[in-house]
């Protein structure tokens, strides 16, 4: 999935909370959460070190904590950057045992595997993980399954589904609510933030001009006040490649703008970032929530 995110930072803390647009209008509280992954090629790849160390860097800098999704594989590689990650004071999630969609599995595999990864960044993080995210925001009617699943795995909220119509089969559930919700099982559901059906983050917040990528998150935060990024949205050094599982012209946009994806993030938040989201679900977990079979 198309899924990324900006130009300098800027140094004036202020400047960045006219995110609307509107003088005097401050941006709205966010959280800002990290899908950490590299496309399987965690190994050997620099580049992915700075991006980090330029995504840490700047949410250091601002006193912002977020949420960090992590995929299996990569802890395994790099089990010192999910407790670099940890020691800064940001959450630990999973985001699946590899990067592949809820369909590549049977409910029991994946449930056996969800607590595995679990229990693994949990020991790395010396602290409790309770949130999902599924690669691709692939939970979708056919994978309706997997939120019981996690539940019995231990996790206590997904952010995992494109509450729209996907691009491909692997994404989109186009009747699920476009806010919180809660799965039949019991399970706490935070959707991907959208504006006018496109998704909240990644390389949409860079591509948009800047005043149009203000106006997503300010509409899309009166449901879903998070937006998402990758490591590869601030990988401005990176050498151009066609990316596993997408086009040539979906890796274009993959790799367009990313000097500009600092600047955007910065804008997103404002001088007002919202916690990480384990810290906000007894907030949304008091209110009277639609509840989607699952």
């Amino acid at each position: 999935m198309i899924a990324s995110g900006i130009a300098g930072v800027n140094a004036n803390p202020n400047a960045s909370g006219n995110a609307s647009g509107n003088a005097g209008v401050a941006a709205p509280a966010v959280t800002v959460t990290i899908d950490v992954e590299d496309y399987d090629r965690e190994q050997n790849l620099p580049h992915f070190e700075r991006a980090m160390d330029a995504l840490l860097g700047l949410l250091d800098e601002r006193s912002v904590k977020a949420t960090a999704f992590i995929v299996g594989t990569l802890a395994t590689f790099r089990p010192s950057l999910v407790e670099r990650i940890a020691g800064l004071g940001h959450e630990i999630g999973v985001h699946g045992h590899a990067h592949q969609t809820l369909d590549s599995f049977d409910p029991q595999t994946f449930g056996a595997l969800s607590a595995d990864v679990r229990r693994r960044l949990e020991d790395l993080a010396g602290a409790p993980v309770v949130g999902y995210r599924a690669p691709h925001f692939s939970l979708t009617p056919s994978t309706s399954w997997a939120p019981a699943a996690l539940l019995e795995a231990g996790y206590q909220y997904s952010s995992s589904v494109l509450p729209t119509r996907g691009h491909h089969r692997h994404v989109g559930y186009s009747k699920a609510p476009r806010g919180p919700f809660r799965w039949g099982c019991g399970l706490l559901e935070l959707p991907c933030g959208l504006f006018a059906g496109i998704p909240v983050g990644g390389a949409y917040l860079r591509i948009a001009p800047a005043a149009l990528s203000r106006l997503m998150v300010r509409r899309a935060a009166r449901r879903t006040p998070w937006v998402y990024v990758h490591p590869h949205d601030f990988a401005t050094d990176e050498p151009f490649a066609v990316m596993p599982e997408h086009s040539w012209f979906e890796s274009r946009v993959l790799f367009a703008r990313r000097k500009v994806m600092l600047d955007r993030l910065t804008a997103a938040f404002g001088a007002n970032a919202a916690p990480p989201l384990k810290d906000r679900l007894d907030e949304i977990g008091r209110r009277e929530l639609p509840v989607l079979p699952g």
